[in-house]
């Protein structure tokens, strides 16, 4: 039994709950933490923590640690944590976004940016971003290690660490799931049949946390999609990379929009949206014929808004 793993697999929120609850409780953990990011002993108390931080639509922070520093001032570290997924675009700079807007609004004095994940995946082409600070999971569990002779927690949760590491060196492959899987290929059968003109994209095997549906009206056109976000609630025209250019784009599709559609900065992918609410799906716990009329709702917002670029 010793050869078998003791968990089946460890996700990125598992690394997320565990740094979450030390940065909470464990003053020790959180001097060692700062220190790594800032080079000296910094750290005084805790202010707060947060998980799955949202500071703005679609903006969000794996884990948001806002601590009083030994000289009073009011500091925040916004941590992205990996395992193995590749980044999503502009994802560092979005961090550094958030930083600031917190800054400018004073929830902090000063942030710093940081990513947390295996060593491999920091050495690796996939790690393409670029944050202000890194810290391994080696690290991390090391920290673990030295304090596991004293309380076992510490070592069952260097081992959670430990098999998070050894699942990057084995290539991590995501848990699929047939509800998520089977919706979304009722949904785009349905949206191919009945909406041709969106074009929607290919069905494929699906994790339950895999919750767009993206569209592609312009075909080869990188630079416009549509999306469906399911669970959120919303669809969306993305404009990539005119995040600079909102001004103009209000100016040129602003007075077409209906009272409910809006125009807005999408600024983890640099790009512009326009976009509006929709009823929320679920995917996992619900059919897509249960849920059609839903659907349908959200595909015609999506021609309307389609319409607005277009006209």
């Amino acid at each position: 039994m010793k050869d078998i793993n003791f968990v089946a697999s460890v996700s990125e929120r598992d690394i997320d709950l565990l740094v979450l609850e030390e940065l909470t409780v464990n003053d020790e953990f959180c001097s060692w933490f700062t220190q790594t990011i800032f080079e000296h002993d910094i750290y005084d108390s805790t202010h707060g923590v947060w998980h799955s931080l949202v500071a703005d639509e679609n903006r969000e922070s794996d884990l948001v640690f806002v601590f009083l520093s030994s000289t009073g001032e009011q500091i925040a570290v916004l941590i992205e944590n990996k395992i193995d997924a590749p980044p999503q675009p502009q994802q560092a700079a979005g961090y550094v976004l958030r930083g600031e807007r917190g800054q400018q609004e004073g929830y902090w004095n000063s942030f710093k940016t940081c990513l947390i994940a295996p060593a491999r995946y920091l050495s690796s082409s996939k790690q393409t971003e670029v944050y202000q600070h890194e810290i391994s999971y080696e690290a991390i569990m090391d920290f673990f290690n030295a304090k596991a002779s004293s309380d076992k927690r510490f070592a069952y949760k260097a081992r959670v660490v430990n098999e998070a590491i050894e699942q990057n060196r084995r290539g991590y492959q995501p848990v699929l799931s047939e509800a998520m899987t089977n919706f979304v290929k009722d949904y785009v059968q349905y949206a191919s049949q009945n909406y041709p003109s969106l074009g929607v994209q290919q069905a494929k095997a699906r994790p339950a946390g895999s919750t767009w549906i993206m569209f592609k009206p312009f075909g080869s056109n990188t630079k416009i999609e549509l999306c469906h976000q399911m669970t959120t609630g919303l669809v969306k025209i993305l404009l990539y990379g005119s995040a600079g250019q909102i001004e103009e784009i209000k100016e040129k599709y602003g007075y077409k929009l209906a009272p409910h559609q809006s125009i807005t900065n999408q600024f983890r992918s640099q790009s512009v949206s326009i976009q509006c609410s929709v009823p929320l799906l679920d995917p996992i716990k619900k059919s897509f014929l249960e849920q059609q009329t839903e659907v349908e709702l959200a595909l015609k917002e999506l021609i309307s808004l389609l319409g607005i670029l277009e006209s």
